[in-house]
């Protein structure tokens, strides 16, 4: 099931847009941040760089969740 109203899932799509806060982040933000940097960082990648992916991937699970996204299959 997405995540509130039609209105509230526009008014998230439009800050996203415009690229400003969409509030706090969640408790496994951090963690999955972190394990996705290390995996970048074994693979000999930098670590400001794998620092940038990991919040990056933390932030598009995020937004699945919010927008009530799922994979195919599930």
């Amino acid at each position: 099931m997405p995540y509130g109203t039609a209105k509230q899932r526009s008014t998230i799509a439009k800050k996203a847009r415009a690229g400003k806060d969409l509030g706090k982040k969640g408790k496994g933000f951090g963690p999955m941040a972190d394990a996705v940097a290390k995996s970048y960082m074994k693979k000999g990648m930098s670590k400001a760089r794998a620092t940038a992916i990991g919040k990056a991937t933390a932030a598009k699970s995020m937004w699945k969740e919010l927008t009530g996204k799922k994979k195919k299959g599930k």
